[in-house]
């Protein structure tokens, strides 16, 4: 069965409240007649997507959020898809940033996005998600120099990503996904440039996971605590035993996610990222690409993990009784 064709159990809104609840924030839709799709709830038991004490500070955000949940409601699965998608793209863009300055120590919020070659401020039109790399050719504006291809990969990666997790996550689980899966990504991409992962990256992450599981549906305070234990402990002991075989990164990274997971998933992602670490190593020593001395980048393989822990929790449990 496709991920669209998913259902959610309905919140009691009628089309009818959710249309005045729409038209109140000051948003002009169209009077089509209801289609008979099957689109996604965006509430469960009431509660809206981003917690129950939202209180509607943030005007553009509300509007987006009311806007999915009417085309939800409706049934309109492909517009909901593509609003999700574009989501997804933006906050590729935003972990691209993060990717190229984290590791030299700048601020992700100013200056506003340049050229790293030529370090012009970037035109708007340039800083639209994919399209822009597309427009542009691949290359910058001003100074003709390539772009590299990280850009556009990580904000189809996390636009693909968006959308999966947003079909195969429960509501109130979402954004604990979306931001373990962010995190990855940047540790990933960092690592592999420049064998590094920020402390400016998984220090913030690993503390606002603690105080965000206060109200996460996903895990609980107890559990938060106990997962960056078992993550950035267990990572502790291989390298204490291997003499260093263990950067201090992958550790805060893991302590990080158990944050944000808790115990049970962050399991099921140090399970994942052992066993498909072992194979890839075992690969680059057969192909000779790595000495036995040599160090390997193991975020990419904690990334990998994340995303099928996040994405096949369900499986996993269907067949496994050591995870659930």
């Amino acid at each position: 069965m496709s991920p669209l064709a998913l259902d959610r159990p309905s919140t009691g809104r009628t089309e009818t409240e959710t249309r005045n609840a729409i038209h109140n924030e000051g948003i002009l839709l169209s009077r089509r007649p209801a289609g008979t799709g099957t689109g996604r709830r965006m509430t469960r038991d009431g509660q809206h997507l981003l917690g129950e004490g939202y209180s509607g500070n943030y005007p553009l955000l509300q509007v987006l959020f009311l806007a999915a949940e009417y085309l939800s409601v409706r049934g309109d699965a492909f517009m909901l898809t593509i609003l999700t998608f574009a989501g997804g793209l933006i906050a590729g863009s935003f972990l691209n940033t993060c990717i190229y300055r984290l590791p030299r120590g700048e601020s992700i919020l100013v200056p506003p996005s340049y050229c790293p070659q030529c370090r012009h401020r970037l035109h708007p039109l340039d800083l639209i998600p994919l399209v822009g790399f597309l427009l542009l050719k691949g290359k910058c504006r001003y100074c003709r120099q390539p772009i590299s291809r990280r850009y556009p990969l990580v904000e189809l990666l996390m636009g693909l990503l968006t959308v999966a997790l947003y079909y195969h996550r429960e509501p109130g689980t979402l954004l604990s996904a979306l931001v373990a899966t962010g995190v990855v990504i940047v540790a990933a991409c960092t690592d592999m440039e420049h064998g590094i992962i920020p402390d400016g990256l998984v220090l913030p992450t690993l503390f606002a996971g603690v105080v965000y599981s206060f109200f996460s549906p996903l895990t609980s305070p107890g559990s938060s605590i106990a997962g960056i234990f078992l993550g950035g402990g267990s990572l502790l002991v291989i390298a204490f035993l291997s003499g260093g075989g263990m950067g201090g990164g992958d550790i805060k990274l893991m302590a990080a996610l158990g944050a944000w997971l808790g115990c049970r998933l962050l399991l099921m992602v140090l399970f994942f990222s052992f066993l498909l670490g072992g194979i890839g190593g075992i690969w680059l020593l057969l192909l000779k690409i790595k000495e036995r001395r040599d160090s390997v980048a193991f975020a990419p393989y904690i990334a990998v993990a994340d995303f099928l822990t996040l994405l096949g929790e369900k499986f996993i449990c269907n067949y496994s009784w050591l995870f659930c």
